[in-house]
């Protein structure tokens, strides 16, 4: 589990970095498509819970969709 959290913490830092890099409105739907898309980074993330044991899903899928929420905030903040 400290693996997959771990890859949630840079995936996180990674797309906070993208963010705030973003200098128009193409770039900042790229980086949603990214990260928010059917094969987007969080997206995957959400799909491999399946491989991880029963009792480590609930935090684990936690912490993504709260990474994601975090996310899609940013993202609005930036647009707006």
């Amino acid at each position: 589990m400290e693996h997959t959290m771990l890859e949630i913490d840079s995936l996180v830092h990674e797309a906070s970095q993208l963010i705030a890099s973003v200098t128009n409105v193409r770039e900042l739907e790229s980086a949603r498509v990214q990260y928010l898309g059917k094969k987007g980074l969080f997206t995957e993330q959400l799909k491999s819970l399946g491989n991880l044991p029963k009792e480590q899903r609930p935090e684990v899928g936690q912490k993504i969709n709260n990474a994601k929420n975090n996310f899609e905030s940013q993202l609005k903040e930036k647009k707006s």
